[in-house]
């Protein structure tokens, strides 16, 4: 269930607060607004390992019998490939790209003619071709921390240090050794530390001082009390935070209060193709980065969606005879620029 934006970037743009509701309504228009950005580009962002067959390549096909073309079907690296029941080695052919550029996506095989091997040699050509791979635009990881605990191969949640507090959201596809993960949700863990002095309920009342500030990380969202804050950085000994975030209530602590974090990350396991592994703690984690125009508009379409639905998709910006419908050109232009840059050519179409 990745998404190319996470809730928690989306609910920070519209000052959504924490509930339930509020979470399942971002969720569907961030599974909308992918969608719609794998639809415009005619791609897909997450990658995925999996094997895919193709019929062996003719005349008609490709014009060349030792060159497959993947079409949609583009690749970041290819781990197996084989024909005709024989596996090819990696030594005997390349992973090429339409417009001859060195980076993926790649979308066509071919066989080195100066090998010894072919495509081919099936009873039929139907499905003659195996492809085993990542498929996707690219595989962009970024590292986001480590686990704080072992996990076990059938643990539907893991607890994550600081680091990973602070980068890792709903909606993030996590990698931790060979498994990757979908994050669904996250709950509040114990961080090691507490308040060292008292807390007015005020929200001018901005730094807080606690026993060990090792123990946060800046972008983290940590709790005391019922009382949410999000940590904007660390001084010294002081957090500078931001009172009574995500629509929670101002309120007094005190010294020796029990600070916690959005630690437990809940997960789906063995996503995209991978197998569920046991993991140990400290274990270092990555987050999948798409490109940063991707992101950007799948957090403009959902915000979009959000709020034409809260006005019943009748926006309008003043009031009687000065009323002028809302009409999104700022999005328009960012998803004509997105369409520019990433849409994917029809394999018919000029290059």
């Amino acid at each position: 269930m990745s998404w190319y934006a996470t809730r928690e970037s989306v609910k920070n743009a519209l000052d959504i607060k924490d509930t339930a509701r509020s979470d399942a309504a971002v969720d569907d228009a961030l599974t909308g607004a992918t969608d719609s950005i794998d639809g415009d580009t005619r791609r897909t962002f997450t990658p995925v390992l999996t094997t895919r067959r193709f019929d062996f390549p003719d005349a008609v096909m490709s014009t060349r019998t030792w060159r497959l073309w993947l079409q949609r079907n583009e690749i970041v690296s290819v781990v197996q490939l084989s024909s005709g029941g024989r596996v090819i080695s990696p030594s005997q052919f390349i992973v090429r790209r339409a417009d001859n550029g060195d980076e993926p996506p790649f979308d066509c095989i071919e066989i080195l003619l100066s090998g010894q091997a072919t495509f081919g040699g099936g009873p039929t050509y139907q499905q003659d071709i195996q492809v085993t791979g990542w498929f996707g635009f690219s595989d962009d990881q970024r590292m986001a921390g480590s686990l704080a605990a072992s996990v076990d191969a059938a643990a539907g949640s893991v607890l994550v240090d600081a680091a990973g507090s602070a980068a890792i959201g709903v909606g993030d596809l996590i990698t931790i050794g060979t498994e990757r993960m979908d994050v669904t949700g996250r709950r509040a863990a114990i961080t090691g530390t507490v308040l060292a002095a008292d807390l007015a309920q005020n929200t001018a009342a901005t730094a807080v001082l606690v026993a060990d500030p090792d123990e946060i990380e800046p972008g983290e969202v940590i709790t005391v009390g019922t009382e949410r804050m999000l940590v904007i950085d660390v001084v010294g000994a002081a957090l500078s935070v931001r009172r009574a975030w995500d629509g929670t209530v101002l309120a007094v602590h005190t010294t020796a209060d029990a600070v916690y974090a959005a630690r437990l990350l809940a997960v789906e396991r063995a996503a995209s193709g991978t197998p569920a592994a046991a993991h140990s703690s400290a274990a270092a984690l990555t987050r999948l980065r798409v490109p940063g125009l991707v992101e950007s508009h799948t957090r403009a379409v959902a915000l979009n969606t959000l709020l034409n639905e809260r006005a019943g998709y009748a926006r309008v910006s003043g009031a009687g005879d000065a009323a002028q419908e809302l009409k999104g050109t700022a999005l328009a232009q960012q998803r004509a620029l997105l369409r520019q840059r990433y849409r994917r050519q029809a394999f018919s179409e000029a290059v």
